[in-house]
């Protein structure tokens, strides 16, 4: 089947096309409008490992490999009680620690010493504010001093309010349900096309 074929069966289709994309967009809006607002906020922590200013090209290099290693563990343990129940202390939350953590999500690239900690939230400052809260605990706990190599982390950007939520998205989902729609449409009609089209020269041929 060549792409005429298809834009043939479409142009006849029309009607069907139509109706579908409608009953998806009514879908779309119907759960757009029962889905519960949720914001996202993120703040930043960086690792840094300090040497002596005197230190070898070699002691640093390994220092830089320690913090990336360093950042790994840190990452997991932003959405463990060391860190969130300070947070929740802090601002009187009413989750358990195993409760926020299902809000946060703690993020690292390989080799690299940056903590992404992203937080999804009913509202916008509060979303932010345990970003925020987040961070400066992580800061707080984590940080190593004292030994051979020291381990500072510094909340490197702050996390600021969302001025729209993250979901429902109501460009993506609109869009997502126009172009599901518009495939269901045509693969139905191809359907029909090429179960007529043999049914008939089964006909034909009899």
């Amino acid at each position: 089947m060549t792409l005429g074929d298809l834009l043939r069966i479409a142009i006849r289709g029309y009607r069907v096309i139509l109706a579908t994309v409608v009953v998806g967009i009514l879908l779309a809006v119907v759960v757009l409008a029962i889905q519960p607002p949720s914001y996202r906020a993120t703040a930043i922590v960086e690792v840094k490992a300090g040497m002596p200013a005197d230190a070898s090209k070699e002691a640093l290099q390994e220092a830089v490999t320690y913090a990336n290693f360093r950042t790994i563990t840190y990452k997991a343990l932003v959405t463990t009680g060391l860190v969130l129940d300070k947070v929740i202390d802090e601002l009187d939350l009413s989750q358990s620690a195993d409760e926020l953590a299902e809000h946060v999500t703690a993020l690292s690239a390989l080799d690299t010493t940056v903590i992404e900690i992203i937080v999804s939230w009913p509202n916008a400052r509060g979303a932010a504010d345990v970003a925020n809260s987040i961070a400066r605990h992580t800061v707080d706990e984590l940080s190593e001093f004292g030994g051979a190599v020291s381990i500072d982390l510094v909340q490197v950007s702050d996390a600021s309010a969302a001025k729209a939520p993250a979901v429902p998205n109501p460009a993506l989902s609109l869009g997502l349900a126009v172009f599901a729609a518009l495939w269901l449409a045509l693969g139905w009609l191809v359907a029909r096309h090429w179960f007529v089209s043999r049914h008939t020269g089964s006909l034909e041929s009899a």
